[in-house]
């Protein structure tokens, strides 16, 4: 997982064969196509403990 500077700081590229996925900010990832993005992986769960337990496990799937 690497930065890249295309899209920030906050925003990361996670590679799985040949697909990019790119993690970040959601104001970040505008330029981004959804497909290209976990966004549809991450629904919003209610609360900011939830949430980033999501978040963490999408992220440990994605770099298996």
């Amino acid at each position: 997982m690497g930065i890249n500077s295309d899209f920030g700081r906050s925003s990361f590229a996670a590679k799985g064969g040949s697909n990019v996925k790119y993690i970040g900010k959601v104001d970040d990832l505008e330029s981004v196509p959804r497909s290209q993005t976990f966004l549809d992986d991450l629904p919003d769960l209610g609360s900011p403990k939830a949430n980033w337990k999501q978040n963490s496990s999408v992220v440990r799937k994605a770099q298996r």
